[in-house]
């Protein structure tokens, strides 16, 4: 029984990893209920990609990660009247407190995976650096999707006094199969006649660097300046695409704002990208714990210019299927950038490279990592 507070049709972090891991489990054998939020009325889903896995939908509460524990915890209470499970995974810290608060007395393991920035909650308040390391020591077993983040959970539950913590284990995330069935093979050939394009995929929200990647682009020699785009996609309020746009201006690049498109669109936008850029940084205890979206870029061949930070090391091979820049280093990003738009052969091997092990790895790869992982945690215990 897999329990998450995001599901298609919201493919953020979470949503991505709840649907990914939930086929991929049927697919290696495991019989799978879903508990997840209902599809909100005029939008589709892909949530029944297979058959042989049950979706129980609630109603959600928003993104808000409190508004949806009670109705979670409600349909995981019925769900555990109907039918027996050998195994509860909580998809994030939301869900897991619906699932001890669902349970009850039943003696059903519960499991988690955390992604980065639950690991970091604690910081925030006296309350959390109290409950948290509880409610993650309650958990069976519990799997991070970098090394970074279990070293962060360590931390917390250091920090927390838990000396009896649940065994623990990083395991990196995959690109969906999607994603490889609408790749091109490789990165496109670069037509020096257009505008070297930069793009950034994500949410406009502070942490991912979009106003730092905009001055870094200001920066650069003018002739380079006037043949740069800066491609922007994700969902984000019309007063932040309004800044990012005079920003741009003032920094003398074009700029394109593609909006949140539907997922069919992604590859083809992608593709009009020469390098993608994750500029993240930690913003109020928030960060990032892997950085899926560098897999995503790469099966269409883009390569990315990413900051060493969180997970995304793990993710990214300096100068082989990207390239780091310290955080906080305007300068160190200005020059990656004009490197990657004076050399051209450089951008398309990275990208190959980037193409080549993004595709390597499959979601039945972490399914299988992943639960075999809690079934030796649950014997053992």
């Amino acid at each position: 029984l897999l329990v998450t507070r995001e599901f298609p049709p919201y493919f953020g972090g979470i949503g991505t990893y709840a649907y990914g891991i939930s086929q991929a489990a049927a697919e290696i054998g495991h019989r799978v209920t879903v508990v997840a939020p209902a599809v909100p009325r005029g939008l589709s889903a892909e949530r029944d990609a297979r058959t042989d896995v049950s979706v129980h939908t609630f109603r959600s509460g928003g993104l808000s990660p409190a508004r949806n524990i009670l109705p979670m915890a409600i349909a995981l209470r019925t769900r555990l009247r109907r039918e027996g499970f050998d195994l509860v995974h909580a998809c994030e810290r939301a869900s897991l407190i619906a699932a001890k608060l669902a349970l009850g007395r039943r003696n059903i393991p519960v499991c988690a995976t955390v992604h980065g920035s639950e690991t970091l909650r604690w910081q925030t308040s006296s309350v959390f650096r109290w409950m948290d390391p509880r409610l993650y020591r309650s958990a069976r077993a519990i799997v991070a999707n970098s090394v970074y983040t279990s070293e962060q959970l360590s931390v917390m539950l250091d920090l927390g006094g838990i000396t009896d913590s649940p065994p623990q284990k990083a395991i990196l995330l995959a690109v969906g199969d999607w994603w490889i069935q609408h790749s091109v093979g490789g990165p496109n050939r670069r037509n020096r006649d257009r505008p070297f394009v930069l793009g950034t995929l994500g949410r406009l929200d502070a942490r991912k660097g979009h106003r730092e990647v905009l001055q870094a682009c200001g920066q650069l020699p003018e002739h380079l300046r006037r043949h740069l785009t800066y491609l922007v996609i994700g969902a984000g309020s019309n007063q932040r695409v309004d800044m990012l746009s005079k920003e741009a201006a003032e920094a003398g690049v074009g700029f394109e704002y593609a909006g949140a498109p539907d997922r069919a669109e992604l590859p083809s936008l992608i593709r009009r990208m020469d390098a993608h850029v994750l500029y993240a940084k930690p913003v109020r205890h928030t960060i990032e714990g892997f950085g899926l979206v560098v897999l995503e870029v790469a099966t269409q061949g883009v390569p990315t210019l990413a900051t060493r930070l969180g997970g995304i090391p793990e993710v990214i091979a300096n100068n082989e299927t990207g390239v780091l820049v310290e955080p906080g280093n305007s300068k160190e990003l200005t020059e990656a950038i004009r490197h990657l738009m004076e050399t051209p052969k450089l951008v398309a091997a990275l990208g190959r490279e980037a193409h080549h092990r993004a595709s390597s790895r499959r979601w039945a790869d972490v399914a299988r990592d992943t639960y075999n992982f809690f079934g030796e945690s649950i014997e053992i215990r």
